[in-house]
Order: C-alpha cells, then structure tokens, then sequence
C-alpha cells in the first residue's frame, strides 16, 4: 500500500496550475478589494490562503510576495495582515518575526481577534520551534483566551493540541500523551483534520522514547494513510520525508535493518522531491549506523562527513550529538582509539548540550504556567476587587519605566561598543586584550582557549626570545601585507611551516605577546576586516554570509558567534546601526 503511495505523491506533486501567476495574484486581490461586508472578506481571504498552502512550493512562493505587495493598502489590510501570517513558511526565521510583529500591530489597529488570535498561534509555533518554550506558551495561552472568550470551538481545539506539544517539547511525555488524547476524543471528524498527521507523528516519538516500538510504528502508518486521503494537497506531502526518516530510526533501533534502508532510499527520494533538505542530515545519520552494523566502516565513515556538512546547513544539536556517536563507534571498531575518544568526547559535550536544554524548557514550561495561572486568579479577582486593578496598573507602569531604562541603558552601551570597535579596527594593534577585559566584565564563559601545559612542558617547549621576536616579525608580515587569515582553512600548522618553524614555538610566540591561542588570534583579524568591510562601500552592497566570506570566516554561523563574542553585539545590529555611529566619530 505504502509503495502506491509513495508513487501517487511524486506524480500528483508536479502538477501545476495554468496562467501567469501575475494574473492570478491580480485576480484574487480584485476580488479581495471587491468585498463589502465582513463575512464575505473573510470567506475571500480563507480562499486566498487557501490557493497558497495548496499550490506547488516555488509558485506559492511567487505568489504570496505578489499577493503582499499587492494587498497593503487599506481596502485589503485585513488580508495583508493574514498574508503576513501564512508565508511565514516562505522566509528565514528573522523575517518570519518581523512579518508576524506587522501582523499583530495590523490585527491591533482593526481591532481584529480572529487576525490577532490567528498571528498568537503562529507565534506560538515559531518559538516553540526554535527551542524557546516559554514565549511559545505564553502566546499558546493568549490565544486560548481569545478563543475561549469568542466560543471558537474548532480553533481551541487545535489550541490545545498546541499546549499538548508545549508539554512534548518540555519532556513531559505522558502529559503531553493525556492533552493529545483528549484532542481526539472531543474533536469532530478528528481522523479528517489536518492536526491529526501531527499528533499522530508525536505519539509516535513518545512511544519510540517509551521503547514501545509497535506502538510507535502504528502511530507513523496512521500517518501515513492519514496522506492517502483524496484532499491531499502538496503541502501535506511536504509532510512525507519526516515519517519516512522516523520510521527509518525506528526501524533501526528493531533491527530491523533492511526495512530501515528501504526508508532510507524512499525517504532521500522524497526528499529532492518536495524540497526538504532540513530531513537530510538525519537520513545521512541513519544511512552511516546502517553502514556501521553492516560492518562497512569506510562508507560509514563518508556517510557521516557527509551527514557532517548537511548539518553544518542545518544545525541540529541532536543530530551533532548522534554523529558524535557514531563516529566514535566506527573508529573504536577501527581500533583507532584517538579519534574514538575525540568523538565519544564531543558526543558527552552535546549530550550534556541537550540536558541542560531539555531541563531548561522544563523550568521555563513551569515558569510560564504559574504565570498563567497567577494572571487567571488576578483576573478573577479584578471582578469584585476593585482596587487591584489600581495596583496592577502600577506594577504596569513600574514595569515600563524599568525595561525603559534598562533599554536606553543597553541602546547606549552598544552604541559606545560600535564606537570602540569602529576604531580599533583601524589601528594596527591588535584589538584582542581589549576584547579579552570587555569579556570578562561580561562574565563569558563560552570562550574556549588552548589547555594549561604542565609548567615542565611549558619550559620543554619555551622558545628563546629571539626566535619569539623573528616569528612575531614574519607573522606581522603575513598578517599585514599577505592577510593570511583570509583563508578560513589556515591552520597553526600551515601558518607555522609558512614562517619555518613549528606549531609549539608559534603558539607560544602568540601566547605570549598576545595571551591568546591560535583560533582567537586569527578570528581578532577576520572581525577587523569585517568591520572594515561593513565601513566601505564595497559592504553596503554585501549581505551578512558575503561579508563573512570575505573576511575570511567559513560560514554565516561562526561568524556571527566570533562578532558578537568580539564586539558585543551581531553585525546585523552593527551594520544596522554603522551609519549613526560613524557620525559620531572621525575615523
């Protein structure tokens, strides 16, 4: 049944609609201006919606960007603010943000609680989605409110699935099980709605960490007929790759490993279909621990650089966590020891990562419960008493003039870090003992650096100085007229057969004039040239991973750890914000 399926979902999925999608965005906002009463705006912008969730990704991109440049002014503000909700899918996680802040303040100035509800909820799954469980609770309960005030039965439903996944996210599985539960016995035709792939996906990975594997599987194949349903829409089928790399781990963990390659291969397949890279490093993760109980430990091995690099594109703690693992599977059945150890080391690192975050979501999950509920017990109160409202008006305004200090507190101290920066970066000193006293005013404590050497070792390894002053001398070289850290793939080892000499006497060189390691070393260069490049015109026409490539950082990612860890604040708010700062000073 399952291969008719998979078979039915690729054809189905290149279908496209006819016409120009101009012409079609054009319509469809016509229509939208044409409407009179509140009613029919509304049954026009659910069918606008509609027409974008169903259609082809690439062309429901094209339309919605049509459709929002087309629908803000005021005869069509109400779908505008709904457009902004609903593309969400269509951009990076910052723009998501912003569209849906737009949103709000729209649903504000309708005063519309169908829009405001509606941007709650999706604000809701977006910080539940990016690991921040107590902003996603509050707007989950927020939106409750709106929904349980307005008697939206259907829309409180899909509310209380949300909650339910607070509490999965949270690791409160049987709680999360009793919410999922409920959800199916009080909603309507609930083996027809949309929530019911989701809560069936999420039954499926508590019964999986339950290690109640016949359970998981029945839970992934109700998912899976749940696609077979002729309303099918290519936005469900989006939805395949996931079941398929679940049921590929679950298939692992039984053993059961040629189901699991099967998986594996459809899943890929499905993949490249629908457009969902996000899947791949756990199907590649999956692919390498098939490789490794097969006792093919070379593949596996390119498997997981493989996996490696597609994480690097999507980072995912836990899919570090597992390659972690798995690399030192394969080297200690190598008998390579060394590299075993690195890894099994690396792999107790993320491990230990995944805890504090999941036993930190649990904090925050109770945080924002007793919240809620000391908000719903002062509401109730407000009824009778008075006078309370007098002090919760108080606190209010406390509470404002508080966060307003604090903001203009923080607004000048970066402002006074943009100028700082600014001029360093232009000094042929280094800026990195500067660097080190703003960090540890700070109270960093994510700054990694070269281990403390036994003082016998240091002595061992202590270079005289005059070799210390001809290194420094032909690194000033390579450094100022060669720019050797340009290159994100320079190593001490490279860097130090360039000046012929070697790692040791190098490191100590830097150590000592500089009391840094390698890696800050050369990352003090990099956020200079950054800087520098953000200050020219050639940087106003770059983008944040150009500017990174260009100053010799290997990824958007590090570079903006590296930035905010060397300045203060990111190199957007500092790019943001050159202008005015750069009017302040003379560089």
């Amino acid at each position: 049944m399952f291969k008719l399926l998979f078979a039915f979902f690729l054809m189905i999925s290149s279908s496209t609609h006819a016409g120009s999608v101009e012409s079609i965005a054009d319509s469809l906002i016509k229509k939208a201006s044409a409407a009179e009463s509140i009613e029919e705006k509304v049954q026009i912008n659910t069918a606008i919606i509609g027409r974008i969730y169903h259609s082809e990704y690439n062309q429901g991109k094209l339309l919605a960007e049509l459709l929002l440049e087309k629908s803000d002014r005021s005869e069509t503000r109400l779908l505008h603010g709904y457009l902004l909700i609903h593309t969400y899918r269509f951009n990076s996680y910052q723009t998501g943000i912003s569209n849906l802040n737009i949103a709000e303040s729209i649903a504000h100035q309708l005063d519309n609680e169908d829009l405001l509800s509606a941007c709650y909820t999706f604000k809701a799954i977006v910080f539940r989605d990016n690991s921040m469980p107590d902003s996603a609770m509050t707007y989950a309960l927020m939106a409750r409110d709106i929904f349980e005030k307005n008697n939206k039965k259907g829309e409180l439903i899909h509310n209380l699935q949300m909650i339910g996944d607070m509490h999965y996210y949270a690791g409160e599985y049987d709680e999360a099980e009793k919410m999922y539960i409920r959800v199916q016995r009080e909603q309507p035709d609930f083996d027809r709605s949309f929530n019911y792939r989701i809560i069936m996906n999420n039954l499926g990975l508590i019964k999986t960490k339950q290690r109640k594997y016949d359970e998981a599987e029945n839970y992934f194949f109700n998912s899976l007929r749940h696609l077979s349903r002729p309303e099918m829409t290519y936005i469900d089928s989006s939805g395949l790759p996931y079941i398929y790399r679940k049921l590929m781990e679950l298939n692992i963990l039984r053993k059961r490993y040629d189901q699991a390659e099967k998986y594996f291969t459809d899943g890929v397949a499905l993949v490249k279909r629908f457009t969902q890279e996000i899947e791949l490093p756990g199907f590649y993760i999956g692919k390498a621990e098939l490789l490794y109980v097969r006792k093919n430990s070379d593949s596996a091995l390119a498997a997981l650089r493989f996996a490696e690099e597609l994480e690097s594109r999507y980072p995912d703690i836990q899919h570090r966590s597992n390659i972690s693992r798995l690399y030192a599977d394969v080297y200690l059945s190598l008998q390579n020891y060394k590299e075993a150890s690195a890894y099994l080391a690396k792999h107790l690192v993320a491990k230990g990562t995944i805890d504090s975050l999941n036993n930190r979501a649990k904090l925050l999950h109770m945080y924002a419960q007793h919240n809620y509920n000391t908000a719903l017990r002062r509401a109730e109160n407000l009824r009778t008493e008075r006078n309370l409202s007098i002090a919760v008006a108080i606190l209010i305004l406390m509470g404002l003039v508080v966060n307003s200090y604090y903001y203009f507190r923080i607004r000048k101290k970066n402002r006074l870090l943009m100028e700082k920066n600014l001029k360093l970066a232009y000094l042929k000193e280094p800026m990195i003992n500067s660097l080190k006293i703003q960090k540890q005013a700070l109270n960093t404590d994510n700054i990694t650096g070269t281990e403390e050497k036994p003082d016998t070792e240091k002595r061992l390894k202590e270079p005289g100085e005059e070799l210390v002053n001809r290194i420094l001398s032909d690194l000033d070289k390579l450094i100022y007229q060669d720019k050797v850290y340009l290159d994100p793939n320079i190593t001490l080892g490279e860097l130090a057969e360039r000046l012929s000499t070697n790692r040791n006497y190098l490191l100590r060189a830097i150590q000592k004039k500089f009391n840094v390691n390698f890696v800050e070393f050369m990352n003090d260069f990099r956020v200079k040239e950054a800087i520098k490049i953000m200050n020219s015109e050639k940087g106003q026409l770059l983008t944040i991973e150009g500017i990174a490539a260009d100053s010799g950082f290997s990824n958007r990612v590090t570079f903006a750890k590296v930035f905010r860890d060397s300045t203060g604040v990111s190199p957007s708010y500092f790019m943001k914000n050159l202008e005015n700062t750069r009017a302040e000073i003379m560089v």
